[in-house]
């Protein structure tokens, strides 16, 4: 008898010499709510597309006794392996029936799939009372919330009787409900279903998962219970960055004096979802400010915010006492705002100083700015004609905020800077940091999930948990407990 329990052995993934998935072992059995966590480039869904024959994987992968790898997709698919994406792919104007009626194409002929029907066949029904939309069954799906949206794409799945389903973040963007109601939904179909579920959000997987596995570059970091994996120091030093010793520096003025940055009961979203809910941001004169929070806290989303490249839906954004909320981003600029974000962007077929030149050539004096942010970053200067995108990812985060310091900036925002960098440069950003907010004339918001580094480098803190903030208070090492406890897996 064939057992429907998927098992995977060795599963390897590069990408251009990049390993992204990296000898994975890995057992789940039906009944089994199985959540699959891990930071950003841990490779969970770079997994899960290697099971469903996305991408090429060397290893195996087999299911109901069949091997899938080196298989086509839709050869995947016929053996029961379904996945839903991270963003739902639903046809928006069609109505839920016809969605339904698509993905279970095989039972009706192709003229028919778009013809209004007199019944719903039994098969259909059983889907849609699981997934909760019998009353929607003619809406059309673009009229669906968001939280709709992901069961209906659920559904889309379940009509083709896939017995494997693998989920990358259904509850991304969710409302408190929906989300409730997502884990009711997954155990429902979990019961007697194979059910591997990539996810960031840490309460819903507190609440739902049956067991959990811990993906880190590419490899099985740790697996087990809830409990088990919570209370395990190399999960918490993958999430929260390495314990050390803090400088406890907490310096004064950190909450007084005149803001730089002010960010009062922010409301932003994509389309009809909200991510960031009333939250109140703060960045005094010459601080630096830190918000740290696990992926998909709402991080990047507040400071586009801050940056104008995401409107605000509802609050102010004042840039040195001036409303700018809705002002363009290339304004914010001129007003002296410089962002950073993730990735280490550059401009790779340029060399190191051919990008910060590209900034200079704008500013009156951009020599002598050039000089002084080389100063910050020394490595930079035996580099100068290295093309960029030769750099190390360290090297080109370097470059990045030394461009962004061309600019001279009022109000410098950051986005995970020390993001897969090596030990030895992330002090020396932490040490450009410190520099910067000593000398006077800059204020710095730092995105950081490394607890660490950013108690070290902030005055203040803020913590974001799905959207809102949970936590705040005074930087140094006094606050390392509070802020490990907020940001507790």
């Amino acid at each position: 008898m064939q057992q429907d329990y998927l098992e995977i052995t060795g599963l390897t993934v590069s990408f251009d010499g990049f390993v992204a998935v990296d000898g994975v072992d890995l057992s789940v059995l039906p009944g089994d709510l199985r959540f699959l966590i891990g930071p950003n480039g841990a490779g969970k869904t770079t997994l899960i597309d290697a099971v469903s024959g996305l991408v090429p994987a060397t290893g195996s992968v087999r299911y109901g006794g069949h091997e899938l790898t080196g298989r086509k997709v839709h050869r995947i698919a016929r053996l029961g392996v379904g996945r839903t994406f991270q963003t739902a792919t639903v046809f928006e104007e069609l109505t839920v029936l016809q969605n339904l009626d698509i993905a279970a194409g095989h039972r009706r002929g192709p003229l028919t799939l778009l013809r209004r029907r007199k019944g719903v066949p039994e098969e259909v029904e059983q889907v849609l009372e699981t997934i909760g939309l019998t009353e929607l069954v003619d809406a059309p799906a673009g009229v669906l919330a968001h939280g709709q949206k992901q069961w209906l794409e659920i559904g889309m799945v379940l009509v083709q009787d896939a017995r494997l389903l693998m989920l990358d973040e259904p509850v991304a963007g969710m409302s408190a409900e929906e989300k409730e109601e997502t884990g009711r939904l997954l155990r429902r179909i979990g019961a007697d279903r194979t059910v591997v579920v990539v996810e960031h959000d840490m309460d819903f997987m507190r609440s739902f998962a049956d067991s959990v596995t811990v993906l880190h570059a590419g490899k099985v970091l740790a697996e087990g219970s809830v409990g088990e994996v919570q209370a395990d120091p190399r999960v918490q030093e993958v999430y929260l960055g390495p314990g050390r010793p803090l400088a406890g520096r907490g310096r004064d003025g950190a909450r007084g004096g005149f803001l730089v940055l002010s960010m009062t009961d922010v409301e932003v979203g994509y389309g009809r979802t909200s991510v960031i809910h009333g939250v109140t941001v703060e960045v005094p004169a010459d601080a630096v400010v830190a918000v740290m929070g696990h992926n998909g806290a709402g991080k990047t989303t507040l400071l586009r915010a801050a940056v104008g490249l995401l409107p605000a839906r509802s609050g102010r954004v004042l840039l040195d006492g001036e409303d700018v909320t809705g002002i363009p981003p290339h304004q914010r600029v001129r007003r002296g705002l410089a962002y950073v974000p993730q990735g280490q962007q550059s401009f790779g077929q340029l060399t190191t100083l051919e990008n910060l030149q590209v900034v200079a050539d704008t500013r009156p004096h951009g020599k002598g700015l050039l000089d002084e942010a080389l100063d910050l970053f020394p490595a930079l200067k035996d580099l100068l004609a290295r093309r960029a995108g030769l750099l190390s990812g360290g090297q080109r985060q370097q470059l990045a905020i030394a461009r962004a310091l061309i600019t001279q900036p009022r109000m410098l925002i950051l986005d995970e800077p020390t993001e897969g960098i090596q030990p030895s440069v992330v002090a020396e950003i932490e040490e450009a940091i410190r520099a910067l907010a000593r000398r006077g004339g800059l204020s710095v918001l730092l995105v950081e999930q490394h607890v660490g580094f950013a108690l070290d480098a902030a005055n203040h803190y803020y913590v974001l948990t799905s959207g809102r903030v949970t936590a705040e208070g005074r930087g140094g090492a006094d606050s390392v407990t509070d802020v490990r406890s907020a940001m507790a897996i």
